[in-house]
């Protein structure tokens, strides 16, 4: 069995820094591949095996946890158009898929994966086998990359956990002091995958598709208490209550999407939304919202986001939007597969 501790993961060392991943992984069809239009369950299985490969203890915890889990994968980007509810993919075609991670050791046994033997490593999706040809998780490497720390984004929140800052210069308190001026009010998203909450329910699951502020935030929340809250300071289950009463839909362009998992099928939200803080912007409870609103780049909203639902990005605000360093979240460059890189991971940070 693996000697990882997931609850110890959560409580690190002080000293060691928690990184957030995300990981854009360009594949290429080893020959003609015949896929399901819904891939997440197919891209799972995968991340798994890789895992396995290298620590099958881990694989088995995370594939057999309940919960809040410390990755997530998107669906399979860049194949051609589904008909019949199938996707013919040549051979030769390339495309990419998503992980992001919030664990380090589930990170290092990912890179490791890919890292282990002399042949170039692959991922069997279904019946198709698709060469890993480069991995890009640098900020401004693809709008969907990037990385930072969960204790940077404590420090932003003001948590009680989070690393201490040097006392700040004059005008850098002044520097300060505008930047509330300047937080934002509104915080923009892309749902890029089907996006909904399980609500649970004593007569079966029920699921709520519109993502209302509280849903939206609330699952944030959870996600930064599972992971980060005993070690940097958790965020209090109150301020869901907070923005129930403080955060409205400004705008919406959302429709819904059907995803099939083998046996069943989930429907979720597609589009993108803003949502709009009626309080003042240098209430603490906004600082938490602007900061949470860049974490769901790397933890997804909503559930199944370990099979390609909620997938969200932070987009620019209908006022501009105050960013936070090393996330990479809103870089809207696109780049396509580069076969000549070779597969591994690069931009590794300082």
């Amino acid at each position: 069995m693996s000697a990882w501790d997931p609850l110890a993961a959560r409580a690190a060392s002080p000293r060691e820094v928690s990184y957030l991943y995300s990981c854009v992984v360009f594949l290429t069809a080893d020959g003609p591949a015949v896929l399901p239009a819904t891939q997440g369950h197919h891209a799972h299985a995968a991340f798994l095996d890789m895992v396995r490969g290298v620590d099958p203890g881990l694989a088995a915890w995370l594939h057999d946890a309940r919960g809040r889990k410390p990755f997530t994968i998107g669906p399979l980007r860049g194949l051609p158009q589904p008909r019949r509810g199938e996707i013919q993919v040549p051979a030769g075609w390339t495309c990419w898929l998503r992980f992001t991670f919030l664990a380090q050791p589930v990170f290092e046994s990912f890179r490791s994966a890919l890292l282990r033997g002399s042949v170039q490593p692959r991922l069997r999706l279904g019946s198709g086998s698709f060469m890993i040809s480069e991995v890009r998780y640098g900020p401004g490497s693809h709008r969907w990359a990037g990385w930072t720390t969960a204790e940077a984004l404590a420090a932003r929140m003001g948590l009680p956990g989070a690393p201490p800052a040097p006392a700040p210069a004059a005008s850098e308190e002044h520097d300060r002091e505008a930047a509330a001026d300047d937080a934002p009010v509104t915080f923009s998203f892309e749902l890029a995958s089907p996006t909904a909450w399980s609500l649970g329910g004593e007569r079966g699951r029920r699921v709520e598709v519109l993502p209302a502020p509280a849903l939206f935030f609330g699952s944030l929340v959870a996600s930064w208490n599972a992971w980060f809250g005993e070690r940097l300071g958790r965020i209090d289950p109150t301020l869901r209550e907070y923005v129930a009463q403080a955060v409205v839909v400004s705008r919406m362009e959302l429709a819904t999407r059907m995803y099939r998992y083998q046996e069943h099928l989930q429907v979720g939200t597609v589009g993108r939304i803003t949502y709009r803080l009626l309080d003042s912007p240098r209430a603490p409870e906004a600082r938490i919202l602007d900061v949470l609103a860049d974490l769901a780049f790397y933890s997804g909203v909503g559930y199944r986001t370990t099979m390609g639902m909620g997938q969200v990005r932070r987009l620019a605000d209908e006022e501009g939007m105050r960013r936070g360093e090393g996330h990479g979240a809103g870089d809207r460059q696109e780049v396509a597969g580069d076969a000549s890189h070779g597969a591994g991971c690069h931009d590794e940070p300082a």
